[in-house]
Parts: structure tokens; sequence; C-alpha cells
């Protein structure tokens, strides 16, 4: 699935160690879940690429938040481990 938004702009170590950082949060999180692991950001935009980037590999099911009508992933503890590789 090709997205159309325009790639990043130049390289800034200050902000790739910030994701760097969240992305070992990201995966602590989803290597220790014992059933499920729900991912939401309250902004679409600063969502929507790692969101995009789950649907597209079929890692997560979308489900609607009943509470602010935003869409939220649920990755399910069948994806724990090698699932996550998949490529």
């Amino acid at each position: 699935m090709e997205s159309n938004r325009p790639r990043p702009l130049a390289f800034d170590p200050s902000k790739h160690k910030v994701l760097n950082t969240e992305l070992k949060q990201l995966y602590t999180a989803i290597t220790r879940a014992r059933v499920n692991v729900w991912i939401f950001d309250e902004s679409e935009e600063t969502r929507a690429p790692m969101f995009e980037y789950f649907k597209a590999r079929k890692l997560v099911q979308t489900v609607k938040d009943s509470e602010t009508g935003g869409e939220v992933l649920k990755l399910d503890h069948c994806y724990r481990g090698s699932g996550i590789n998949r490529s």
C-alpha cells in the first residue's frame, strides 16, 4: 500500500533519537503484552504513518474509540514475537 505522504525532509539527529527511544518502548510493549496492545494517538496527523504501516502489513485490527470516535489499533496477542517481524 503506497501512501501519498511526502518523505521527511532532512535527517535531524535529535528527532531521530526521540523516535528511536519511542520505537524501543513500543517494541517492549508489544513483546511484553499478555493479551492485547492498543495503540492510539490523539493527533491524526502524527499517528497516520504508524497506523498506515501496521494496517498495510495486516498486523492490527482497526477499532473505533467509543469516547472520541477516533481510530484505535488493536494488536492481538497472536502477533507477539514473530508476527511483528513479518514482511
